[in-house]
């Protein structure tokens, strides 16, 4: 009887129909199958992800691309840029390069630290092409030179020796960029060539004995002979004059002086030195100026 009022609803009543719970028109989608991950996706067989393979570092591209042995240095392979070194310049001693090739090596990568918890991050420092941005070019080249004349006009002859010789080290790993560039590199190579060897005069006149009066105006002599600029031409010729004319040896005085004068110094410092020729004239002693050595 009054029972059949009260059953439980379908809850699927009032529901269009099944498989209509998008409510748009029937769609032919085609055979869709089972779901299959793209290529390199990052999803493997059992359906888990696959980390992408590593690409090959750019450290690793250039010492094996490249030529130039500074590449090589700025990639940390030292062992190829000394053999690139040997066959291209026929070094011997790799030894003076060590400092050179740290300061490559640390010049092409910028590092940075995150958090004290997690591993520093380096990332390539480079140049047009990908390849490294090394930090030997001639203008730096041509920075330091700067510095070591400074340290000449100074006095500070050990400082300077060992300036021009980090320069000439440093020639063989500097990057240029045209002919007129490499041109230039050799003539920097030559001056500090002519001035490695005068200040290597220097110092060794440095270590002679005051009593040996003419070895050391030999010495001195041969230091007038090197290519030097004009200000260091006029120190070295001041200093030969000087200690030759101390030690009596007049008439090679003389000639330190003319040689002194044709640079055209400062009149204060031109009247001194035709003061100090003249007094050279009618010298009794015999002597003849110092020849450049052969």
């Amino acid at each position: 009887g009054g029972g059949g009022g009260g059953g439980e609803k379908d809850p699927s009543a009032g529901v269009a129909g099944e498989g209509d719970g998008w409510g748009t028109e029937e769609l032919d989608l085609g055979d869709l199958g089972p779901a299959v991950s793209a290529p390199g996706a990052g999803a493997g067989a059992g359906g888990f992800y696959v980390a992408p393979t590593v690409g090959v570092p750019l450290t690793v591209r250039w010492s094996r691309e490249s030529r130039l042995a500074t590449d090589h240095a700025a990639a940390g392979s030292f062992e190829t840029a000394m053999q690139l070194l040997q066959r291209q310049y026929g070094l011997a001693r790799l030894e003076p390069l060590r400092s050179a090739f740290l300061a490559l090596a640390a010049s092409s990568q910028s590092v940075l630290a995150p958090a004290p918890s997690l591993p520093i991050l380096m990332a390539p420092l480079t140049r047009p092409g990908g390849w490294p941005n090394a930090c030997l070019s001639l203008s730096s080249l041509v920075e330091r030179l700067k510095s070591a004349y400074g340290f000449v006009t100074a006095g500070k002859f050990a400082e300077a020796h060992e300036a021009f010789k980090a320069i000439t080290i440093s020639i063989a790993l500097a990057l240029v960029n045209s002919r007129q560039q490499v041109a230039e590199l050799k003539e920097l190579l030559g001056i500090c060539r002519e001035y490695t060897t005068g200040l290597r005069l220097e110092l060794f006149r440095k270590s002679v004995g005051a009593d040996d009066k003419v070895r050391l105006c030999e010495l001195a002599a041969y230091f007038t002979h090197c290519n030097l600029q004009p200000a260091h031409l006029m120190l070295a010729l001041r200093s030969a004059m000087t200690l030759t004319f101390k030690a009596k040896l007049k008439r090679t005085a003389a000639s330190f002086a003319r040689r002194l004068l044709e640079l055209n110094p400062k009149p204060e410092f031109a009247q001194t030195v035709r003061a100090g020729a003249s007094g050279t004239r009618g010298a009794v002693r015999n002597n003849r100026p110092f020849q450049p050595p052969p």
